[in-house]
């Protein structure tokens, strides 16, 4: 942990100068460039002993006070004597100046009879104008003096000529370090050729000296050093309380006298260094009456707040005529509002959040203009009559894994080149046909490779390499190839919405398999035709439940599933172990629903499933059965009804008694060698084997089937097959034509956005958890940082408990991770059977888990640690402090997301996910500066989102103007906090915009990786 900054500061030195220590880490940074000197100080021009010196500066070089007045010509002023200033040398020729004027050098006028005086006019009493309403209030207070004669004293701010201002310099820490008398003068120029006073400079030009006077030994008041500027310009600002006058000067330069206190002549700090580097900008800032000043510029700025160095006892004053100011008067604007314009990172940020909301308000028009298109096509209209259904014939499939990688990672098995006998073989060499509105189950016992072959007949993704034909059969009419034609794919895993009904899960199913052009009260009559159909009316209204939470029974959930399927009316419906996990009674039930869908009306739906072990009676509600053994090995295929006779009359006669089902898996456990087809290569051509079609066929023809390159419609007019699936290995990613969605982006989002909503109605525990955990953690931490005060180590705590906060949203977004996990197999189910594309899945999911349990929550901790901290009271650094936690925690949420998409093991993404927060804390700036960090790990930073949103919350804070107000060996200092924060922590007081604009790209890059990972790599892989 970071030490503590005040005890950093206390280290440095035990005598006074621990009480600026932060004043010397400051000058260690600040840049320098060290100005070089001519003969003639304070700017003069020519060469000594001959130099033209400012107002208020006499001898050969410029370096000796001119006191009396500054009406008079400069050579004639006296030069300061210690003997004639007296006591009063501490503030410079004081007793040497004429009545009426004032300040270190005279300059400053203070009343208007000394002006008339000295310039011959008559005496009178103090000054009034009579040019006030001419400029209106602003001015009238800026110059002072209501007086009707024509030359005055202009004691305010605005300057009309050449006006000279005396200001007091109280600062503690300065003073702690230079005590004594601190004095700054300053002259602004506006127009040298109507001033009364020496004429000095070029129109719109300034210049300064700092005095100071010991409080013990030489007690003097002697120049330290001395700045100019130029391209100066003069304006005013007002608001409801009071007016400003500005004077915003450019080239700044600044040169510090040798020897001197401040530049090396024994004081505490030699502040040459820091004194030749002031340059750039500078703005003078005074009230309307003079009284206060303060000079900005961004040195000084950095060591004293945004205000930049304070002064007070401020007293302006020129001598000008009131012709002048009535003429100059006149030719000035009303003086402009105190309003700030919109800064550049602003207007940045501004045009970020414009493009974010006109490109999702253009997505949403193009969406719902793309459906309205769909819902006004119609649907399209087949003749129903003499057309029979679809069959599906299939011819030496088979199916190995490479022995370097028998798993499910397709990527590396893509690229794997085996031949026939590297890897383990599954199935070999299977051949069968169903003709349409037939009930073909596949039996085999355990690791036959029964599961194998309906995922390869189904077009499902397999990781290994697959082999063979596959081929819908057509009957005999015109344009039946031409029909949509879908296949049902039922798995033997029920992956099921816990919290939706069994009538919502289904009329889930029908908005998004059904046309889009279908009507919703069509859509619930296809809905309710399934319920009463699978039995399911009675539970119609029951939540469908989970392990946790019991809701429908297994057999229910059974034909449910199947139901999912049924609503699209598939020509083929395919299960996978319909009957699993499930008792006889209910088994039976579920394969009479199968066996009644074959025998609908018209054509009739051709049903595959495999099963493991049916009873007589299930047995027997099959047409056909195809029959595999160990090594995926097809021993029978044939009507249902001779199974017993078949092997019969190879002398393998069935126990009397024996269900058929029971002696078939009995011989394919162990078959005999004489009913074993030898093993075939994978690698074979696609012409059929003779002798095993012969066998088990009986019947079947033995045609040759149409081979692959053979046009789709070419074969449906010719032969009547139509293949939907390409030679194996496929060339694509062996997504199934028919598992495309059926409807529009907008409908999707639609109907996954209500089943969000419904789950988070029904499901409350994810959204009072993350608020009410937000709001008992919120108090924690601001109990914790309860009103801070402004002293070092409370600085300290102020960062603290912004980067405690960043480190609380960044793991309370682990949930996320958590919640996409437990998600993602049903959304693999649900698009491998092409409900909806995974961009609709991304969309509804980031948009239903960040905003009620990233953006609430946010919301919710932040408004409580913000007020009880006691952060900047103003609503502008409020909602900025809130921008950077909101776009923070989508980061971090998003991150979350991708690790949980492209992992698989959950426990493995929380690992990285916990572990990569670490590494954001340790490069975030607060426990170790990034300066301190070693060249070859100190790149790290840029990758950190948790170093930029702590930069920010932190310039923010600064930003507000705070100052460092403590004591240290009891000396008070007062110091901005900027200084600390740029020193020891390495944020820039510039970066806030850039740090909300990187903390969008981070956002940007994450969504289009986590989009890129859903569509890429989220698909059912087998």
């Amino acid at each position: 942990m970071r030490s503590s900054i005040g005890s950093r500061v206390l280290s440095i030195s035990n005598n006074r100068r621990s009480a600026i220590a932060v004043f010397l880490l400051a000058m260690s940074v600040l840049p320098v460039s060290v100005q070089g000197q001519s003969s003639c100080l304070n700017y003069g021009t020519g060469s000594s002993p001959n130099c033209a010196c400012p107002p208020g500066l006499t001898g050969p070089n410029c370096a000796q006070l001119a006191c009396s007045n500054p009406v008079v010509n400069q050579t004639a002023r006296a030069v300061f004597s210690d003997a004639l200033a007296g006591n009063s040398g501490s503030a410079g020729c004081g007793n040497q100046c004429t009545v009426g004027f004032t300040g270190p050098t005279c300059n400053t006028c203070t009343q208007a009879s000394a002006c008339r005086a000295l310039v011959g006019t008559s005496s009178g009493a103090t000054a009034t104008s009579t040019s006030a309403a001419a400029v209106g209030t602003t001015i009238a207070g800026a110059f002072g003096g209501n007086d009707a004669t024509d030359v005055t004293c202009s004691t305010g701010s605005w300057a009309w000529t050449e006006s000279f201002t005396t200001c007091s310099v109280v600062n503690p820490t300065l003073q702690s370090v230079y005590p004594g008398t601190t004095t700054l003068t300053f002259s602004k120029t506006v127009d040298p050729s109507l001033t009364l006073s020496s004429p000095w400079g070029a129109n719109g030009t300034m210049t300064a000296q700092l005095w100071y006077s010991s409080s013990s030994g030489n007690a003097t008041l002697t120049e330290q050093f001395y700045c100019q500027a130029d391209t100066c310009a003069q304006s005013n600002t007002t608001s409801t309380t009071s007016t400003t006058v500005n004077w915003a000067c450019k080239n700044l330069q600044c040169t510090c006298i040798p020897g001197t206190w401040f530049c090396g002549g024994g004081g505490a700090l030699d502040l040459t260094a820091t004194v030749n580097g002031l340059n750039s900008d500078i703005t003078i800032s005074c009230d309307a009456t003079g009284s206060g000043c303060s000079f900005k510029q961004s040195v000084l700025q950095t060591l004293f707040g945004d205000q930049g160095l304070s002064l007070s006892g401020c007293q302006s004053g020129e001598c000008v005529r009131e012709s002048t100011i009535a003429t100059l008067s006149s030719q000035l604007t009303p003086s402009a509002s105190a309003s700030a314009g919109l800064v550049p990172g602003v207007i940045g940020g501004l045009a970020v959040l414009g493009f974010i909301v006109a490109l999702l308000l253009l997505l949403i028009a193009l969406g719902w203009i793309n459906q309205r298109k769909a819902r006004r096509r119609g649907i399209p209209i087949y003749d129903e009559k003499d057309f029979t259904g679809v069959g599906l014939r299939w011819r030496d499939v088979g199916y190995s894994l490479p022995p370097q990688k028998q798993s499910k990672d397709a990527v590396r098995s893509k690229r794997l080149s085996f031949g026939p006998d590297d890897g383990r073989i599954l199935l070999d060499g299977i051949t069968g046909e169903v003709p349409a509105g037939h009930f073909l189950a596949i039996l085999g016992p355990t690791g036959a490779g029964k599961s194998t072959l309906v995922d390869i007949l189904a077009g499902r993704r397999k990781s290994g390499r697959v082999s063979g034909v596959v081929e819908l059969i057509f009957p005999r009419t015109a344009g039946a190839g031409d029909r949509p034609i879908t296949i049902g794919y039922v798995d033997q895993h029920d992956v099921l919405p816990s919290t939706s009904t069994v009538r919502e899960a289904l009329m889930f199913a029908a908005r998004l398999k059904l046309p889009e052009a279908m009507p919703d009260s069509v859509k619930e009559k296809r809905v309710f035709e399934v319920l009463g159909q699978l039995g399911l009316l009675d539970v119609a209204d029951n939540l469908i439940g989970s392990t946790v939470k019991r809701g429908i029974s297994g057999g229910e959930r059974r034909r449910l599933s199947i139901g999912l399927e049924l609503l699209a009316a598939p020509a083929i419906l395919i299960a996978d172990e319909p009957t699993s996990g499930l008792d006889s009674v209910s088994a039976m039930r579920v394969v009479s629903v199968l066996k009644d869908l074959t025998q609908s009306s018209g054509s009739g739906t051709t049903v595959l499933t495999t099963i493991h072990q049916p009873n007589s009676q299930i047995f027997h509600l099959f047409d056909t059965v195809l029959a595999l053994s160990g090594g995926g090995r097809q021993i029978y295929f044939g009507p249902a009804a001779q199974v017993t006779n078949h092997f019969a009359t190879r002398g393998h006669n069935s126990p009397d008694g024996w269900n058929p089902a029971d002696y078939l898996l009995e011989l394919a456990s162990d078959p005999p060698p004489d009913i074993v087809p030898p093993p075939t290569s994978l690698n074979a051509s696609a012409s059929p084997r003779l002798g095993l079609t012969k066998r088990v066929f009986g019947s079947t023809s033995t045609q040759p089937a149409q081979t692959i390159e053979r046009d789709s419609a070419e074969g449906s007019k010719d032969e009547h097959t139509l293949p939907i699936l390409h030679q194996y290995p496929p060339t694509s990613n062996g997504d199934r034509a028919h598992s495309k969605p059926v409807t529009t982006l907008l409908t999707q989002f639609q109907t996954l956005a209500g089943r969000q909503l419904r789950n988070l109605k029904r499901d409350w525990s994810l959204v009072i958890m993350h608020n009410a955990v937000s709001a008992i953690v919120g108090l924690f931490v601001g109990g914790l940082y309860y009103k801070v005060n402004l002293t070092i180590s409370g600085f300290q705590n102020r960062i603290g408990s912004l980067f405690f906060l960043g480190s609380l949203l960044a793991f309370a977004s682990l949930s996320a991770l958590s919640n996409f996990v437990h998600v993602k197999p049903l959304f693999l189910r649900e698009r491998a059977n092409g409900f909806y594309s995974p961009f609709a899945f991304f969309l509804s999911e980031v948009a239903f888990d960040i905003v009620p349990l990233r953006i609430l929550p946010t919301i919710i901790v932040s408004c409580i640690v913000y007020w009880m901290v006691g952060l900047s009271p103003t609503a502008a650094h409020f909602f900025k402090y809130l921008l950077i936690l909101i776009e923070f925690n989508v980061v971090t949420t998003l991150w979350n997301l991708l690790l949980a998409a492209a992992i698989s093991e959950s426990g493995i993404a929380i690992l990285i996910s916990s572990v990569l927060n670490l590494f954001q804390m340790a490069y975030a700036g607060f426990f170790l500066s990034n300066n301190n960090i070693p060249p070859v790990l100190r790149w790290l930073q840029y990758l950190d989102p948790l170093k930029y949103a702590l930069e920010a919350l932190s310039v923010n804070e600064v930003s507000s103007g705070l100052m460092i107000v403590d004591t240290l060996q009891g000396v008070k200092i007062s110091i901005s906090a900027q200084v600390i924060m740029e020193t020891l922590f390495g944020f820039k007081q510039t970066a806030y915009y850039r740090d909300v604009l990187i903390l969008f790209a981070f956002i940007g890059g994450f969504a289009i990786a986590l989009i890129l990972v859903v569509i890429f790599r989220l698909k059912e892989l087998r």
